[in-house]
């Protein structure tokens, strides 16, 4: 996931994520006419699509301070903000509104 999110923050520090049902997208949110987009395969358990914005330096910060490849995400609505946990660490993320 960090090599994913690092391919989009060469456009943007600011990331779309749509998690879908076997897959979860990142896409660069840019004012100039560039775009990145990378996705990574993963059953997430959505019957719907559900995206969020967000600051990738905050997801960066929290996925280089754990120590696992496995975290939680405690979503509520896409414009809310939500909750990044393992076993040792927290922090709520602010999203931006798109």
């Amino acid at each position: 996931m960090v090599d994913s999110i690092k391919q989009i923050t060469t456009i943007s520090t600011d990331v779309k994520i749509t998690f879908l049902n076997e897959t979860i997208s990142f896409e660069s949110l840019s004012d100039d006419n560039i775009e990145a987009k990378t996705e990574i395969g993963f059953s997430t358990g959505f019957t719907e699509p559900f995206t969020i914005a967000i600051n990738s330096r905050y997801l960066l910060d929290f996925l280089n301070t754990i120590n696992n490849s496995e975290f939680n995400i405690g979503l509520n609505e896409g414009n809310l903000p939500f909750i990044l946990s393992d076993e040792n660490f927290k922090t709520v993320v602010m999203p931006i509104v798109i």
